[in-house]
């Protein structure tokens, strides 16, 4: 085995040594630095008036300007709490779904910014000085679909065994639990981002469990130690920043029901306070007085109704709340027909009404066109889909197209084409991509499979694409609804 020869340095020849001497004492050239500006905040969702009716509504204009929470928040806030304290007695019934006055809110924002609490905090405030009997039972820490209904619990009855002279004679059916009398639970959940973790977790009931809460069902463990919740009226007012939104929402959570059941509310400060409020408690008193008396009434009441008004106002903006959307903004508002009927018998209670009327409708709809702007900014971008969320951001920078092995490569080979193949199929139905063959002209090699964004399509050539059309003719249904003036007689507001 042959030593290497050691390493020796060669010496520069002399128009060498001239280059770099040249090239040190020449000075760097100088950059010009531009730092990227930072991402604009989400725009707040615009509160229409109506939304600001009856009791809520002035008491939301009383606290805004003494606050630095989103009144929008403290509104989402203040109807979840109502609902929950006056508990199942009020609802509506739709074929054989029944429908109460539990809602379940979601406050987005930025750390910082949002103020979150502190919309929640104002939300409540008034229900804490109108005194006992108007403050609901409230729990936070979702863990588990177990938590949850221990905490609505049914009696638990079980055989406990009679000794006598130390051997078992008989069993006895004794009360084991109590359970709880008290059906009614706001539950308050500052952290939804953990709660979203949690429910990735193999096993875990609680997606499942909320959902049927929401519904108004009764619920039930099948655990070792089952538990059972019968008659349970649960409400939900939680908060998660949009970073957090957009990377746990999973698309499971969006297929399965468990987003759709949310009234999402983008909030954001609207003010600076540095040395807070001069509201004091004392001058919301006679409001809180007030309050109590309206949840006196609303406890009294069972089986509620629309009027002919609401009726006749209600079919004509029903088209436009069940219009399927692509993507998952379409799968996030499904429910946008349950929210707004259950958003209108509370503003109805809040009037002391037994009868949901056209005013109440236009409040719910004012109301969920805010909380779907606020879905629109949180989703509308996206389809659920993360593998067709990529291929769709990298196809609109394409004009060009791609082919079926491109995308594999997008993905460094480790997702499958059948699992492509799916995304692609998605996109063609939602008529954001389109595909074609392209065959060499000598006729030789396999065709390729080339596939374009609809921006880039009408460009390609040879490309035969039928575009969809511009959304731009769709309004909203609180629009079509107040663009007759609520008038229940007038012509139609809009395309369903």
């Amino acid at each position: 085995m042959t030593r290497p020869r050691p390493f020796r340095e060669v010496p520069l020849t002399p128009e060498e040594e001239d280059i770099v001497r040249e090239m040190e004492s020449e000075p760097a050239e100088p950059l010009e630095v531009e730092w990227l500006p930072a991402p604009p905040p989400l725009p707040r969702p615009t509160l229409a008036e109506p939304a600001l009716r009856g009791l809520a509504g002035r008491y939301v204009r009383t606290v805004a300007p003494h606050t630095e929470a989103d009144p929008f928040g403290v509104l989402g806030a203040f109807l979840t709490t109502f609902g929950v304290v006056v508990g199942r007695g009020p609802h509506l019934r739709v074929g054989g779904d029944r429908h109460g006055c539990n809602l379940f809110v979601t406050l987005v924002g930025p750390t910082s910014e949002g103020r979150k609490g502190t919309a929640v905090s104002e939300g409540r405030r008034l229900f804490r000085l109108a005194g006992e009997g108007c403050i609901p039972p409230t729990a936070s820490g979702l863990s588990s679909g177990e938590g949850v209904v221990a905490a609505v619990r049914d009696e638990i009855r079980g055989l406990v065994p009679v000794r006598e002279k130390g051997k078992v004679v008989r069993h006895e059916d004794v009360v084991v639990d109590s359970g709880v009398t008290d059906k009614r639970l706001l539950v308050l959940e500052s952290e939804l981002g953990s709660v979203l973790r949690r429910m990735e977790r193999e096993g875990n009931s609680l997606s499942a469990l909320m959902r049927q809460a929401w519904d108004g069902s009764d619920l039930c463990t099948l655990t070792k130690k089952p538990l059972r919740a019968t008659e349970p009226h649960v409400g939900l007012v939680a908060q998660i920043t949009p970073a957090e939104l957009a990377m746990l929402q999973s698309q499971a959570d969006t297929i399965n029901g468990w987003a759709n059941r949310f009234l999402y509310i983008s909030v954001r400060r609207p003010h600076l306070l540095p040395n807070g409020g001069g509201l004091a408690d004392s001058d919301l008193l006679p409001m809180a007085l007030e309050l109590r008396e309206t949840l006196d009434a609303a406890r009294s009441i069972e089986e509620m109704r629309r009027d002919r008004g609401a009726e006749e106002a209600w079919s004509r903006v029903y088209g436009l709340l069940t219009a399927d959307r692509p993507g998952l903004i379409g799968a996030v508002t499904a429910r946008g027909p349950q929210h707004v009927l259950r958003l209108s018998l509370v503003y109805a209670l809040l009037d002391r009404e037994r009868v949901v009327r056209a005013p109440h409708l236009a409040a719910a709809l004012a109301f969920w066109d805010g909380a779907k702007q606020s879905a629109e900014v949180l989703f509308g971008g996206k389809l659920g889909d993360r593998v067709a969320d990529d291929i769709l951001e990298e196809l609109r920078g394409r004009p060009d197209g791609m082919t079926r092995n491109e995308f594999r490569e997008l993905f460094s080979r480790n997702v499958s084409s059948p699992r492509i193949g799916t995304a692609l199929d998605l996109l063609a139905r939602l008529g954001l991509a389109k595909g074609r063959r392209e065959t060499p002209a000598a006729k030789k090699g396999r065709p390729a499979e080339r596939w374009f964004s609809v921006e880039h399509a009408e460009n390609a050539v040879n490309a035969r694409t039928t575009l969809p059309d511009p959304p731009g003719g769709r309004i909203s249904a609180s629009t079509a609804f107040m663009a007759s003036g609520g008038d229940p007689e007038a012509a139609d507001g809009g395309p369903r």
